[in-house]
C-alpha cells in the first residue's frame, strides 16, 4: 500500500515510465554503436588480413622469381625478351633452312638471319653501359650491334670456311679468324650454359649409347627478338651515316 497522495504517485510513475523507456532507447542505441563497431572491426581485420597477405605474395614472388631473369647488364632488347620451352631438332638426317650443301636459298636463308647487324643505340643506352661507339653522323644515335649476331656472323664464317669448294674467302689472316670464331663461340656456350638434359638410346648397328638429340629447352622467342632488331636497324656501310673520320 503506498504512502504517497495518488497525484504524486502519478508524477512518480510518469517519471519513471520517462526514465524506463529513456533506458529501453538508451540501450537500443548501445546495441546499434556495438553493432557498428563490431562491423568496423571486421571490417578492419578482413582490411589488414589483406595487406599481410599482399606482402606475403609480393616478398615469395620475389625470392621465387627465375634467379636467370634477373640480368646483370642493361641492354634495349631487354624488353623483347620472351621464354618458351623449345625442342632441338638435331638429328643427324634432320633439315632446315641453315643446314646442309650451300646453296642461293641457304645463303639467303643466313642473310636475312643476320640482317639487322647494325642497331641504333641513344645517348641513354651509352650512358647506362657506360660505354662509347661511333656516333652517326645525322647525330641520331650510335652505332652497336646485339652480339647474337656477332655469333651468328662466326657460324656463318665457319660455314663457309668447311665448304672451300663453293665459297672463296680471301682474307690473309684467315685462320687467325676461324681461331677467333671459334673461341668467342665457346666463351658463349659457357656463359649461357645449358642445362637440360640430354637422354641415350640404343641402336642395333652401334655398340655405344646414341645420344637423342631432340631435346627440350629454354629459349628465347627468336621470332620477338629479331623483330625488335629489325626495328632498330639501320645500313651500317651508309656513308652518310659512318664514315671514317
Amino acid at each position: 500500500m503506498s504512502l504517497l497522495p495518488s497525484h504524486r504517485r502519478s508524477s512518480v510513475d510518469s517519471c519513471e515510465e520517462i526514465l524506463l523507456k529513456e533506458k529501453v532507447f538508451n540501450e537500443k542505441s548501445e546495441t546499434k554503436e556495438e553493432k557498428k563497431a563490431g562491423r568496423t572491426r571486421f571490417a578492419l581485420m578482413v582490411i589488414t588480413h589483406l595487406l599481410v597477405a599482399a606482402v606475403y605474395i609480393t616478398i615469395l614472388s620475389f625470392l621465387m622469381r627465375p634467379k636467370n631473369r634477373d640480368s646483370l647488364i642493361y641492354s634495349p632488347a631487354q624488353s623483347a625478351l620472351k621464354f618458351e620451352k623449345k625442342f632441338f631438332n638435331a638429328e643427324l638426317n634432320d633439315t632446315n633452312p641453315y643446314k646442309g650443301p650451300p646453296s642461293p636459298e641457304q645463303d639467303a636463308a643466313w642473310r636475312d638471319l643476320l640482317a639487322p647487324t647494325a642497331i641504333r643505340a641513344s645517348e641513354e643506352t651509352m650512358e647506362r653501359i657506360n660505354r662509347t661507339s661511333i656516333r652517326l653522323k645525322d647525330g641520331s644515335g650510335y652505332f652497336v650491334t646485339l652480339d647474337v649476331y656477332h655469333q651468328l656472323h662466326c657460324l656463318k664464317y665457319l660455314r663457309h670456311y668447311v665448304h672451300p669448294e663453293y665459297y672463296t674467302i680471301n682474307e690473309p689472316n684467315i685462320a687467325e679468324h676461324v681461331d677467333h670464331c671459334l673461341d668467342t663461340l665457346r666463351q658463349y656456350i659457357m656463359c649461357n650454359a645449358d642445362v637440360a638434359l640430354n637422354t641415350y638410346t640404343w641402336r642395333s648397328n652401334y655398340e655405344k649409347p646414341w645420344p637423342v638429340f631432340t631435346t627440350e629447352h629454354e629459349c628465347v622467342d627468336w621470332e620477338a627478338l629479331h623483330s625488335w632488331a629489325l626495328d632498330h636497324t639501320f645500313d651500317g656501310f651508309d656513308p652518310k651515316l659512318i664514315q671514317h673520320p
